[in-house]
């Protein structure tokens, strides 16, 4: 989500799941770019298919106050059935999921108005989780599907827009372990500069040089190099400083920054 300007929020999963904008404008985002919805019709349309048992979704927000008693963060298109992640539910202001038309979940969390919060939805048959900051919150008893159906309101009506800005969608066709979820808040995965962007292979450089006094200054060269894929896990880009951040193989649809 860091095209910066345009119509379209580009999926860069491979599955060509790109996002149509209808209102949402491009602002400074947690890492490079994001959007940005101000009322109750923004939106971003992906009109696709929910994703069944296991999935986990993540993504930065940054809430500002509404008047709202719903903010929807992603819907379905399959109105009855789908499923929906909510940022404000049910005039609680608190964090939920729903299943479209039938019934409303609510975690026992608010996410800060005006600061950059990571939430991450984890769901397994019967037990859906959230996370924020990579912090594990609690589980709630129920089942519902992964939706892809818009982002930032309802996709039926364009109404109950989230307000606010949002950054770093990730959606995946499995389930996240604790410590991949906790790397995700972390920004962590890869090697990046001091502003949190990626540190891919077009980088080069060197650290600044020790000034003879303790306090861990040192001289470094590096090369960013990909790592081969494991068998049965995929691994994300990493350097060869050592950092590297396991995905599950089935991941089914991500945006985020693209190379430089």
């Amino acid at each position: 989500m860091d095209e910066g300007s345009g119509a379209t929020a580009s999926d860069v999963s491979g599955l060509g799941l790109d996002g149509t904008l209808s209102g949402p404008t491009w602002t400074s985002g947690r890492l490079g770019n994001a959007l940005s919805f101000a009322n109750t019709s923004d939106n971003v349309a992906i009109d696709a298919a929910d994703v069944p048992l296991p999935w986990t979704a993540s993504l930065w927000v940054r809430r500002q106050d509404s008047s709202l008693a719903w903010a929807e963060l992603m819907d379905t298109m399959a109105l009855g059935s789908g499923g929906i992640l909510m940022m404000e539910a049910n005039s609680t202001n608190r964090v939920g999921i729903a299943l479209s038309a039938t019934a409303d979940y609510i975690f026992n969390s608010t996410a800060p108005i005006g600061t950059w919060t990571h939430l991450t939805y984890a769901a397994k048959s019967g037990s859906p989780s959230l996370y924020v900051n990579g912090v594990f919150v609690e589980s709630l008893g129920n089942t519902v599907s992964l939706p892809r159906g818009s982002l930032g309101s309802q996709a039926a009506t364009g109404s109950w827009s989230f307000v606010g800005a949002i950054d770093e969608v990730r959606l995946y066709g499995g389930l996240l372990n604790p410590t991949e979820i906790l790397a995700l808040a972390a920004l962590g995965g890869s090697a990046r500069d001091t502003s949190g962007a990626r540190l891919d292979g077009e980088f080069s450089g060197t650290f600044p040089s020790g000034d003879g006094s303790a306090g861990g200054d040192f001289v470094s060269t590096f090369t960013i190099r990909a790592v081969p894929a494991a068998s049965g896990r995929r691994h994300d880009r990493c350097g060869s400083v050592g950092l590297e951040f396991l995905l599950l193989p089935a991941f089914v649809w991500l945006w985020r920054r693209r190379r430089r």
